[in-house]
């Protein structure tokens, strides 16, 4: 427990002297984000009306766009594409945020271009692990629900589920380091997760009390309008700073 006190308290500390670099960097990669997310978005609509048959042609002045009806098997190969890019591109921002954070924390600075030099760098390495983290984190949800869909959506049913969702969140915890040790400690997406499998072992309550604090600090999120600023100006830097600062202490 105090291991991960002292990361958050740690974490505080850095952020109050570098506030504004660290805003800036949440800001820029909050940004990009919602911006990736909005046009995944807008992908999954319109191969979903095409798919449908929705979309025949589109005609503009001078140019005719025909939309064939891409079929089932075909819009979900360009979805599964569009969802890896959109998963590949991501993973460049949260290497390059993880790397400025950790910068900001030994008491370096970042700059623009730096920081936008990072995103191939980390790119396939963390697409990688969310492939490997999402795989062994939905299992014990899909299990759940396939369990309760054959004993029936009664009390019984909706109690595997709500167990099996615990589950996933519990199997989240020892992946917690993950990310930190491929990019900070440079090693491989595979390695990165044993390794943070290993220190969750030998160090169980650390990692849940980041957890849970991160969890707390989360709360603020359901508040409109708020939330957004609230997530660039405190949240993903403490958060962010303080599993830096203790992946580096947990071994």
């Amino acid at each position: 427990m105090a291991d991960a006190i002292s990361a958050y308290k740690e974490a505080f500390s850095s952020y109050r002297k570098n506030i504004v670099d660290y805003i800036i960097y949440s800001l820029i990669a909050g940004i990009i984000e919602a911006g990736l997310f909005a046009i995944l978005l807008v992908m999954l609509f319109v191969l979903g009306i095409v798919s449908a048959g929705g979309i025949v042609s589109i005609s503009s002045t001078g140019n005719i766009f025909s939309f064939e009806a891409l079929g089932f098997g075909a819009t979900t190969l360009v979805l599964l594409a569009g969802f890896l890019i959109f998963l590949l591109v991501q993973g460049g921002i949260a290497g390059a945020y993880i790397k400025t954070i950790a910068l900001l924390l030994s008491g370096q600075k970042q700059s623009l271009g730096g920081f936008f030099s990072l995103l191939p760098h980390f790119a396939a390495k963390m697409l990688v692990i969310y492939l490997v983290i999402g795989i062994f984190v939905s299992l014990p949800t899909i299990a759940g629900f396939a369990l309760a869909y054959f004993l029936g959506w009664g009390l019984i049913g909706a109690a595997v589920v709500i167990l099996a969702v615990f589950l996933s969140l519990l199997v989240s915890v020892f992946f917690v380091y993950a990310m930190p040790i491929a990019v900070v400690d440079g090693r491989g997406a595979v390695d990165s997760v044993k390794i943070s499998i290993v220190r969750v072992i030998r160090n169980p309550v650390a990692a849940m009390i980041y957890m849970v604090v991160s969890g707390i600090l989360c709360l603020p999120m359901i508040i409109p309008v708020v939330n957004a600023l609230y997530a660039s100006f405190v949240l993903m830097p403490i958060t962010q700073s303080a599993l830096i600062v203790l992946c580096k202490h947990t071994h």
